[in-house]
């Protein structure tokens, strides 16, 4: 299901993927197998885990008359979003202009995107 920020009202809940790049910090782990060196790592490259945020507020404007320059900038909604993600707390704004990829109504459906990046992430 696609996101759709505009159905998104107070106390409302969705759901990001956050990547972590393990590039420098995974661990090269060698074993001799039959007289060839070989080593893989303690974790693959890149890790997922589910971000999730609340909705906290909507802020909305509405125009009477004609804009002075048009823009219609001042005009968007802004909504005042907590997010959890990796064990950590934060609150911030984020406004219609910004692009909804990434956004999940549904865990599940996180969860399912989550599973492709990580079967990707494995070269497999």
């Amino acid at each position: 299901m696609m996101f759709d920020r505009e159905k998104l009202k107070v106390g409302d809940v969705f759901f990001s993927i956050d990547e972590d790049n393990n590039f420098m910090r995974r661990k090269k782990i060698h074993k001799v197998i039959d007289g060839q060196d070989w080593f893989t790592y303690d974790v693959h490259i890149s890790t997922y885990s589910i971000a999730t945020h609340e909705v906290l507020g909507v802020v909305t404007s509405t125009l009477q008359g004609v804009s002075i320059d048009g823009d219609g900038w001042e005009l968007l909604t802004k909504y005042h979003v907590k997010t959890e993600s990796r064990g950590q707390t934060s609150s911030y704004f984020i406004t219609d202009d910004e692009p909804n990829h990434g956004y999940f109504h549904h865990e599940s459906d996180t969860m399912e995107t989550m599973k492709l990046l990580e079967f990707k992430a494995r070269g497999v």
